[in-house]
């Protein structure tokens, strides 16, 4: 199992795959934040015209949402308080709903706000952060943009590993060297073999020379026993 990981782990495909998720979120992050930014600022643009809103009601919802954390999934508990609002303009009444996680209003409070002259319904309410939110994604994107670099680099890097002499795999080219070295050695325990064989039929036999002597005393009417 831990092999088949690694394995995994080293896998080019998945590399790319995890690298282009990871570049494709930088990016969704830092260009959600430079269009968030462009609509601010045109909003602010257009409502031009100063007035009082009145917070009429404050509300607390409880909502969840889904994170990730040291791998495992986690589901957080969070608070958004809502506030109704009334403006008037011309003597025609507005009303607006404002959502933060922080409570910065109570009920009656009086909230100064903007509005379009040419349509009254249309308002900006200031929020902290408005306006940076790009600058604020470019951190986490960069971070994000690293990752997924190094991670593409990571990817080549295996599959050159994987893809080698004439496209090779890793692990067959191992297993090739593997059947070279016991073939290697299989020859060599050969030719071991083959030397002693033949070294073995070149000795000369003791007895056969024992014999040879003994006939050929007798074939000169001699004896081959010492004479005392």
């Amino acid at each position: 199992m831990a092999r088949r990981n690694r394995n995994a782990r080293t896998n080019p495909i998945a590399l790319f795959v995890i690298a282009a998720v990871l570049f494709v979120m930088a990016a969704e992050m830092v260009v959600v934040g430079y269009f968030t930014d462009k609509k601010t600022e045109a909003l602010k643009a257009r409502c031009t015209a100063d007035t009082i809103a009145v917070v009429t009601n404050v509300t607390v919802e409880t909502r969840t949402r889904t994170r990730r954390r040291n791998k495992h999934t986690v589901r957080e508990t969070y608070y958004v308080y809502i506030s109704d609002m009334v403006y008037e303009v011309k003597g025609e009444q507005f009303g607006l709903t404002d959502e933060r996680t922080s409570k910065d209003f109570n009920k009656d409070d009086q909230v100064s706000i903007k509005y379009d002259p040419d349509s009254p319904d249309v308002y900006y309410l200031a929020r902290g952060g408005d306006g940076k939110k790009f600058k604020t994604a470019l951190i986490p994107g960069g971070v994000l943009t690293v990752m997924a670099v190094l991670l593409f680099i990571a990817g080549i890097n295996a599959k050159k590993k994987k893809k080698i002499n004439n496209g090779m795999s890793f692990e067959q080219w191992q297993e090739q060297q593997l059947q070279k070295e016991a073939e290697l050695k299989n020859s060599r325990m050969e030719d071991v073999d083959t030397t002693f064989a033949s070294a073995s039929e070149n000795m000369p036999n003791y007895m056969s020379s024992l014999n040879s002597t003994g006939d050929y005393m007798e074939s000169i009417g001699g004896t081959d026993e010492t004479q005392e």
